[in-house]
């Protein structure tokens, strides 16, 4: 990632790039300023609210600072917005889990696992539930660094 100030110099000359005012906000956020970041993705997310990697990036910010509804309201946006990498679906799980969401942090999950290539090459059921899995998806389940009950 480019430092912080390759950001503000393309900003200098471009003052409307909202991928570069996100860029500038992970970039402070991993410079420990995590008011000027957020002051960075917001005004990325005013010019292009659909920006998926500012919306991840911030949710970050948010779960580090101890924010998981913050973070669930980002990331629930960015998966709107398009994002269904893997890494973005762990995240959603992380900040349902921290607000107390099991059923939703285990829906997250099984996205998670469905997004990501994570060695199981069996289907997940068509709606995960909060009972015990299936032994056919056990696989899954340690994949999620999670035992079957």
């Amino acid at each position: 990632m480019p430092p912080a100030a390759d950001y503000r110099t393309l900003l200098a000359q471009h003052p409307e790039d909202a991928a570069a005012h996100g860029g500038l906000g992970a970039a402070l956020a991993q410079l420990q300023q995590p008011d000027a970041a957020r002051a960075e993705f917001d005004r990325a997310l005013a010019l292009d609210p659909s920006q998926t990697a500012t919306l991840e990036n911030y949710a970050s910010l948010e779960l580090a600072a101890g924010n998981p509804q913050q973070a669930q309201e980002l990331l629930t946006r960015a998966i709107a917005a398009g994002a269904r990498d893997a890494a973005t679906y762990q995240q959603l799980a992380f900040a349902d889990q921290q607000t107390r969401h099991p059923v939703q942090a285990e829906a997250a999950l099984h996205s998670a696992i469905a997004a990501g290539s994570l060695g199981c090459d069996q289907p997940l059921p068509a709606r995960p539930t909060a009972r015990r899995p299936r032994r056919s998806h056990q696989c899954h389940w340690r994949a999620a660094g999670r035992a079957p009950h």
